[in-house]
């Protein structure tokens, strides 16, 4: 049996300046930094390691929107440009702060100083690290390679709108019924976490959406760019903005909230997996 760690918490933290870049962790994307973002960002990661060697990998200047990340190439003059890539192990409870914690993964890409050279992007760099038993097996491991055509994005779809509908009902039922995968590994990732916590900060979540006139914007299939990955196991369901396709609307803004969800077959049917 695995005994998994429970007074740690691992994060995993993206840094640029001068450049756009994501950050991938064993073949998912996580986060996303350019010019009108915030230079600096962690994030608690235990959903996405896998048990045994882990990889993060910094995407630097991806294509325009994310089904041209990787293949739209362009040359470009960087000056003084950074990207950098950490995962970091912290005690629970610890601010997630790198002097806190201990470094596991650190991949820096730099640009030349000069700005005399040009170089051709979107370009990659990798770290790994072994980080034995941390977490189990997830199920999207040992889910099917799906195939990105028609008859897949209608069923994203529709398994999106199963989420859209426990909003615009006020059902946190309905909600927790869609989210059943997705929150029984969280627990899984997180065992401080319990069953009740979760039930009833979902219920939250769904009661205070549920106050504004429209609680999710339209889903947009005109600009679904939904990208396989994972290794073709998990759909990321994104725009062509670079969005989550589900966003929702604060009810006292009005502002849209992106609700990033990712989606495997278990069981025979896409569900939400992260």
């Amino acid at each position: 049996m695995t005994t998994l760690d429970t007074s740690h918490v691992i994060h995993a933290q993206l840094e640029i300046e001068g450049c756009t870049a994501e950050l991938w962790l064993n073949g998912i994307p996580i986060m996303r930094l350019g010019p009108h973002t915030m230079p600096l960002e962690s994030q608690a990661v235990q959903q996405f390691l896998v048990a045994g060697t882990n990889q993060i990998e910094l995407l630097v200047e991806p294509g325009p929107s994310p089904a041209r990340a990787r293949t739209e190439y362009r040359d470009l003059t960087l000056v003084d440009a950074r990207a950098v890539g950490r995962l970091y192990r912290f005690e629970g409870g610890t601010i997630p702060d790198p002097e806190f914690g201990e470094r596991l993964i650190d991949v820096t890409w730099r640009s030349g100083e000069s700005g005399s050279t040009r170089e051709s992007f979107p370009r990659s760099a990798y770290g790994q690290a072994e980080l034995g038993a941390v977490v189990p097996r997830w199920s999207y491991q040992d889910a099917p390679i799906l195939s990105m055509e028609e008859s897949l994005v209608d069923e994203a779809d529709a398994a999106l709108e199963e989420v859209a509908e426990a909003f615009r009902r006020g059902s946190p039922a309905q909600l927790l019924a869609a989210l059943e995968e997705q929150q029984r590994e969280v627990l899984l990732a997180y065992p401080a976490l319990t069953a009740d916590f979760i039930r009833d900060d979902l219920s939250l979540l769904v009661t205070d959406y549920h106050r504004a006139k429209e609680p999710v914007l339209p889903l947009r299939r005109d600009r679904h760019e939904f990208r396989l990955v994972a290794g073709g196991r998990m759909i990321q369901c994104v725009d062509d903005d670079w969005k989550p396709s589900l966003r929702l609307v604060d009810p006292d803004e009005g502002n849209e909230v992106p609700y990033p969800l990712f989606l495997a077959r278990i069981g025979g049917r896409l569900r939400v997996v992260r």
